[in-house]
């Protein structure tokens, strides 16, 4: 496809009823000047702007989410001490994602790790290592 039919494609979809009309409209004339001058389409657009304002403040809420989840791990080892029922240190496992997270947390609330748990880490750093 050449530019022009390019260019004639997207005005098309500028004025009509439709989905990319409504999504794209302010953008349209931006695609053309880069196509135009060839350079990738989706460049200064105001879309991408958002996809990278959106992504941006789901990375900050997935940070948010880690931290709450960890700090309500320590609370938990803190409150329990090392008398954590087997079905919340699951809960935990599962929501910490990692035994290292677990042992972070229980380190954080003061609870020394199990031999398990050292033993673990052990094994971790040598793989590590090799």
């Amino acid at each position: 496809m050449d530019k022009e039919t390019e260019i004639n494609h997207l005005r098309a979809l500028q004025h009509g009823d439709t989905y990319f009309a409504q999504f794209f409209k302010n953008d349209v004339d931006k695609m053309v000047q880069n196509i135009q001058n060839d350079f990738p389409i989706e460049l200064g657009c105001k879309f991408c702007e958002k996809a990278e304002a959106l992504q941006r403040s789901l990375n900050t809420l997935k940070e948010q989410s880690a931290q709450d989840k960890f700090d309500m791990a320590v609370a938990i080892y803190r409150e329990l001490d090392d008398s954590v029922p087997d079905s919340l240190k699951k809960a935990i496992q599962d929501s910490l994602g990692s035994p290292i997270r677990v042992i972070e947390a229980k380190i954080a609330a003061d609870v020394p790790p199990t031999k398990e748990e050292v033993e673990y880490l052990i094994k971790e750093a040598k793989a590590k290592r090799s």
